[in-house]
């Protein structure tokens, strides 16, 4: 897609060491805005098939600070693509600091979504990668798991219960290095509001 290439070489100004370059490319980025139909899907297309991990990064910082803080302007059909592309690139993504930014564009969303239940697929996606068998998809779901739960710990209020077997499971992972580690940063975001909800009841 040409605007993809275009989009990536505006990206890679920003990654210049240079103060000119980079206020060039701030406005270009600025200007592509003015069309969200053509730059969401670039990003979108960037992060999903770009060969270099900067690039695929700046698209998931860029989508989560620019588009999912006007999320609820932008088109369903695009919003729904964007969703389904996120859960497939977290996938795939071997790159620490790309999933990374990946994980918290999708808590981002999620903190929009998840109140409503529009987005019950990124609950079921965690799920099914905690559930597996294979340790690199446990730690997806992980990983995963811990941007939610920072992002969007109120709005995951209605599914505590259903999660503490999910932390237990987490925290006895012996084949995984991380997923304990994930697990405790999760019940912490999550520690103010379990107290509140305690104290509802």
């Amino acid at each position: 897609m040409a605007a993809a290439a275009e989009l990536e070489n505006v990206l890679k100004k920003l990654m210049v060491p240079d103060n000119n370059v980079i206020k060039e490319g701030t406005m270009e980025l600025k200007k592509a805005f003015t069309k969200p139909e053509v730059v969401i899907p670039a990003l979108a297309e960037l992060l999903h098939n770009s060969g270099e991990p900067t690039v695929r990064q700046y698209s998931a910082i860029i989508l989560r600070r620019r588009v999912v803080k006007n999320w609820k302007t932008i088109g369903a059909d695009i919003r729904g693509s964007l969703k389904k592309l996120l859960l497939e690139c977290i996938t795939r993504e071997t790159t620490p600091f790309v999933h990374t930014s990946i994980a918290q564009a999708i808590g981002s969303i999620a903190r929009q979504e998840l109140s409503t239940n529009s987005w019950p697929e990124v609950m079921q996606f965690i799920s099914n990668c905690v559930l597996s068998g294979v340790v690199a998809q446990r730690e997806v779901g992980y990983s995963l798991l811990k941007s939610v739960s920072d992002s969007a710990s109120e709005q995951l209020q209605p599914m505590y219960k259903q999660l503490f077997p999910v932390f237990e499971k987490g925290l006895h992972d012996v084949e995984s290095k991380h997923n304990a580690f994930y697990t405790i940063k999760s019940i912490t975001s999550l520690v103010p509001f379990l107290v509140l909800t305690r104290r509802k009841c």
